[in-house]
C-alpha cells in the first residue's frame, strides 16, 4: 500500500472510531468544532518520528487531503530552540527528515477534556501509524505522555534520566515503543529549564558525552 493510500485508509478509520468517542460527544453537546487528524507531514517511511500529546487549536476542521511537501507547515517554532540537539546527537539536520504527528488524533485545545477512554481509543491508531513508518527513532516531545504511553503498556525498557538545578528537577527517557522501535522523550521546548541541563538530558539519553 503506498503512503497516501495508507493515509486515506487510516483516516477513514479515524473517522470511525472519534464518533465512538467520549470527546466527539463531549464537543458536539457543547457547540464546539475540534475534530481530529493524523500527521502534519507527509509519510516518510523509517524517517525519524517527532510526536506531541495531542493536536490542540480549536474550531479547526478534520484533516481531508494527504499532507504535500510543497504545503506541510514547516515552521515549527520549537525547531527553533530545539534544532542544535536534533543535529547533534540524532544527526537529523532539519524538519524535512522528519514525520510528525501526536499520540492522540484527537483535536481538543488542551489535553484535560481528553478521558482515558479517548486516549484507548486513538492509541491503536497511532500505532498502526507507526507501524507503517517504521521509524528508526520516535522522539516524544514533552514528558507527561510518558504516564500515557505507561498507563496503556505501549512503552517497555524505560529509563528515566534525571537532572536537578535549583531544587528545580527535569526528566528525559528513553526505551522500547510498542516494544519495536528506539523511543526517546525530551522536555518540551517551552519547558523553563536550564540550558545546560537540557543539553546533559540529550547527552544521556543518546549516550553521547557533553
Amino acid at each position: 500500500m503506498t503512503e497516501e493510500k495508507f493515509f486515506y485508509s487510516l483516516l477513514r478509520e479515524t473517522d470511525t472510531i472519534f464518533k465512538q468517542s467520549p470527546i466527539y460527544s463531549f464537543q458536539k453537546e457543547r457547540g464546539f468544532n475540534w475534530n481530529y487528524a493524523i500527521c502534519e507531514t507527509p509519510i516518510q517511511k523509517y524517517k525519524a518520528l517527532l510526536f506531541g500529546l495531542n493536536w490542540g487549536g480549536d474550531d479547526i476542521d478534520t484533516q481531508s487531503e494527504y499532507p504535500r511537501s510543497d504545503k506541510a507547515n514547516r515552521n515549527w517554532n520549537f525547531m527553533s530552540t530545539s534544532r542544535k540537539y536534533f543535529t547533534k546527537y540524532l544527526n537529523i539536520e532539519n524538519e524535512n527528515e522528519l514525520n510528525y504527528s501526536n499520540l492522540c488524533f484527537f483535536r481538543t485545545p488542551t489535553t484535560k477534556p481528553l478521558t482515558d477512554k479517548d486516549w484507548s481509543l486513538s492509541l491503536p491508531l497511532f500505532e498502526k501509524y507507526v507501524d507503517y513508518i517504521k521509524p528508526r527513532v520516535a522522539i516524544l516531545m514533552g514528558t507527561t505522555g510518558v504516564n500515557v504511553l505507561m498507563r496503556h503498556e505501549a512503552l517497555v525498557n524505560l529509563e528515566r534520566f534525571e537532572k536537578s538545578t535549583n531544587g528545580r528537577r527535569s526528566f528525559a527517557y528513553r526505551g522500547r515503543l510498542f516494544n519495536r522501535y528506539k523511543f526517546y522523550c525530551v522536555p518540551h521546548p517551552q519547558s523553563r529549564i536550564n540550558s545546560k541541563v537540557r543539553e546533559q538530558l540529550w547527552s544521556d539519553i543518546t549516550d553521547h558525552k557533553v
